[in-house]
């Protein structure tokens, strides 16, 4: 963990620079341009924004509300060129809040140090490469440099990006999937029709963890297809830490579905945090924004992706259902058998 130095206090607003030299230290003292809560401050440094300058800006005010205004009134002529980030107590703990500040433009909520210094560092690239991003002006990227970029800056786009590859000259439909499956440190997709999720409840407070999905797609529960090989509970754990990063306790299984004769089939696990005090994940990637601590009587104040899931698994668990093994019942055997194995 990069610890928190002591110059970065709240109820300032932080510019910083684009400075490849400093990508081990981004948040260096003399890297750094403070600001305070003023018209006249942002709008004295607005020429140095549009020249390309600096490469992100941190909102860093204590007020939830104020830090919403700052964003719906000065940053809408600068989020073009700069990575903007959301700096709060309350980014995994508030979706709500979350949620408004990414629609008013915030590439990132944290309130992680070290991940907002990683973010930091993947901006400083070299601009010494040959692509140029198909979604903005920002140019002179190399191909893990261009990939690192769309996450971060465009991760909010719609996940439909059709545009034609700088890389490959490939037309993608998809440009997110594309750059992230085909370039870079590539993950090839093999599908198994297969998946695993997870309604994870934190016990000191009955709430539940949620993902905020790229795409604009809004919240939804941690889980996804399963890998060739991998079994349903192996799945679920994968899914949770890449989508949310917090470590599970799988406690046991809600349900068993199926459709199309076995080749679709998906296991809801019931799981808690293995620590409480762990932080969800807050730097956006390929899977996803990050993700919140959600209480159920929230559900209504944020766009989820799907609302049945949620609303149905968090009231049950809530009203105390049960909770089944960890196994196969028999009446599951026709197509829960040993491909893929449960655990």
């Amino acid at each position: 963990m990069v610890p928190v130095p002591a110059y970065f206090n709240p109820n300032f607003i932080y510019l910083v620079r684009h400075n490849p030299s400093k990508q081990q230290d981004p948040f260096a003292p003399d890297n750094v341009v403070v600001l305070h809560n003023s018209v006249l401050e942002f709008e004295g440094q607005l020429a140095n924004i549009l020249e390309k300058r600096y490469v992100a800006i941190i909102v860093y005010l204590e007020n939830t509300q104020s830090c919403l205004s700052y964003l719906k009134t000065y940053l809408q002529l600068s989020q073009t060129y700069l990575l903007v980030i959301v700096f709060h107590s309350q980014a995994t703990e508030d979706p709500v809040f979350r949620w408004n500040a990414a629609e008013l433009g915030a590439h990132m909520v944290t309130s992680c140090f070290s991940s907002l210094c990683r973010a930091l560092s993947i901006c400083m690239y070299k601009k010494k490469g040959n692509f140029n991003c198909p979604f903005c002006d920002m140019s002179k990227f190399d191909e893990a440099e261009l990939r690192s970029h769309v996450t971060l800056f465009h991760e909010s786009f719609s996940k439909y990006m059709c545009c034609t590859c700088p890389i490959c000259s490939k037309v993608s439909r998809n440009f997110y999937a594309h750059i992230f499956h085909e370039h870079g440190d590539a993950t090839h997709e093999e599908r198994t029709g297969c998946f695993s999720i997870c309604i994870v409840q934190r016990q000191s407070d009955k709430a539940f963890l949620m993902v905020q999905e790229f795409g604009s797609s809004g919240f939804w529960v941690p889980g996804g297809g399963l890998n060739p090989g991998e079994s349903f509970v192996k799945g679920a754990f994968r899914e949770t830490l890449e989508e949310a990063g917090v470590f599970i306790d799988i406690k046991g299984i809600l349900q068993f579905e199926s459709a199309a004769k076995g080749k679709w089939k998906r296991i809801v696990f019931y799981a808690e945090p293995k620590d409480e005090s762990q932080v969800p994940k807050t730097l956006p990637d390929y899977e996803s924004n990050g993700a919140c601590w959600v209480k159920y009587e929230q559900l209504k104040s944020i766009k989820l992706r799907s609302l049945s899931e949620p609303m149905r698994f968090f009231k049950y668990i809530l009203d105390g259902g049960e909770v089944g093994p960890l196994e196969v019942p028999p009446s599951e055997t026709r197509f829960y058998n040993q491909s893929p194995p449960l655990i």
